[in-house]
């Protein structure tokens, strides 16, 4: 790997179309409108196959082979070697001392097993997604991940702790390890009291290199590959802080790595997004300091808390649902403001009910304009879409305007973009974050600064962590390939 060093808070058949705002996007209304009918059919189709199953195997005349029953009386499995025979293989069960107890508890057995993997493998899939199985693997996986927070919070044990525990796993075997790559050098340090991993090329073409400050995903609150501090031990803007405090402290000291001060760029995915893109207008409005970065590379970035009803957040629920709800953002969001006792009011933030009529009508509702979205996006909005213009509740918008406004919580609300370095986005046509970041590359565009916009209508929320598949290898080459033309 030849590519620049690496400062990181971070997680560590045909090519698939990359497509940029020219090229249409789906919206995916019909997996919307067939979804719920599809998966009943789906759960109750998959209960009477493992019926028919078993009793077409049962029934049959055997030719050999092992059958496993449960003993009544003493619960040991018991084999029994069948021969060939003209009597059903049900007749010959209930002849033995086993009795319908044993027939029933197979068949019960059987049943739910096979209810569990339906409802496991379950998705309803958008053609344009290319790997279908294993993408529906991974799917399953992370809805097998949300099941084991759900029951342990049901249990009473923090579900922040256990998905810290639990998603990492999740991410490890469906994403790359740099670890096992040679041609890398894996270091942890401390930059200005925050753990760091550094990630240096062993033989670099090119000396001084470019630098590239990471900052990891995980809603604020989950992964830790560098210690920013996390939510909700940690409230906003503590995680700020310390990706400036890092950044900072990198761009100055860029000799001590071989590093050229004036080639360091900042980027992230997600939460990670966020925190790059406030990195990026702290340098570049800040009269302090002299450090001006080379670049932000966003990766379906999370922006803004202003507005959850935006045509993505609508559309793009459900599908894929178990990479990521808005609901998800949402939590997010809250966590980060004012810890898990915030969660209360998600109902409200998903409704938009923490705004005013009066903010709904400001200059930044006119951030959000969907106007401003590229022209075949618009024209996937359904006829009956509605923007939000409740009047929201007073108590949570009084207590909550403070912070919503704030450039640094959302970045996409600040009035000024013009000193803002070269961009690149990375957009997921299926994510519910696709219209924040198609908004922020519209604002940037028109501040004239210069922005590359790589939105693969085939993609989803959190791919480029999944470089196992074929949509997360392409998504790290995207992203590459755009860090090499800063090099």
């Amino acid at each position: 790997m030849t590519g620049p060093v690496q400062t990181s808070l971070e997680k560590t058949g045909p090519r698939p179309p990359v497509l940029s705002e020219c090229q249409s996007d789906s919206s995916g209304d019909n997996i919307h409108e067939l979804a719920a009918a599809e998966q009943g059919l789906y759960y109750v189709g998959t209960l009477f196959i493992s019926i028919y199953i078993f009793i077409c195997v049962a029934w049959a005349p055997a030719f050999c082979g092992l059958v496993c029953v449960w003993s009544s009386d003493s619960e040991e499995v018991v084999y029994t070697t069948i021969v060939r025979s003209s009597r059903p293989l049900v007749t010959t069960i209930f002849d033995t001392p086993l009795g319908s107890r044993a027939m029933l508890k197979t068949i019960v057995i059987t049943s739910s097993f096979m209810l569990l993997l339906a409802y496991l493998l379950y998705f309803p899939i958008p053609e344009e997604i290319e790997e279908p199985w294993k993408t529906r693997i991974l799917l399953a996986a992370l809805k097998m991940n949300g099941f084991i927070v759900k029951t342990a919070a049901f249990f009473g044990f923090d579900f922040i702790e256990v998905n810290r525990a639990t998603l990492p796993v999740v991410f490890r075997a469906f994403g790359r390890n740099m670890h096992n790559e040679s041609s890398v050098s894996v270091s942890n340090t401390n930059f200005n009291g925050v753990d760091v991993r550094i990630y240096t090329p062993v033989d670099p073409m090119v000396k001084p290199m470019s630098g590239f400050v990471y900052l990891h995903g995980g809603g604020f609150h989950i992964f830790d590959a560098g210690k920013y501090r996390l939510s909700p031990e940690h409230l906003f803007p503590a995680a700020v802080e310390d990706c400036i405090a890092v950044t900072e402290y990198f761009v100055t000291h860029a000799s001590d790595f071989d590093v050229n001060r004036g080639k360091i760029g900042v980027g992230g995915d997600s939460a990670g997004g966020n925190l790059a893109a406030v990195v990026s207008q702290h340098f570049a409005n800040d009269k302090n300091t002299n450090i001006k970065l080379h670049f932000q590379a966003l990766i379906y970035p999370m922006l803004q808390a202003f507005d959850f009803r935006l045509p993505s957040f609508i559309l793009n629920d459900g599908i894929l649902s178990p990479v990521l709800h808005t609901e998800n953002i949402v939590a997010s969001y809250l966590i980060y403001w004012r810890g898990k006792e915030a969660l209360k009011y998600l109902p409200q933030f998903v409704a938009n009910n923490h705004t005013t009529a009066k903010l709904k009508q400001s200059k930044y509702a006119n951030y959000l304009n969907i106007d401003s979205l590229p022209t075949e996006i618009k024209n996937n909005i359904p006829d009956d879409f509605e923007e939000s213009l409740n009047e929201g509740d007073k108590i949570i918008c009084k207590e909550f305007e403070t912070t919503l406004l704030n450039p640094v919580f959302s970045p996409l609300l600040a009035d000024d973009f013009s000193n803002l370095p070269p961009t690149f986005l990375l957009i997921g046509g299926y994510d519910v974050l696709r219209d924040d970041a198609l908004l922020y590359a519209a604002r940037l565009k028109e501040a004239g600064v210069p922005t590359r916009t790589m939105r693969r209508d085939d993609g989803y929320h959190a791919m480029f962590s999944f470089t196992r598949l074929g949509i997360g290898q392409e998504a790290l080459r995207d992203v590459v390939h755009f860090l090499k033309s800063h090099h």
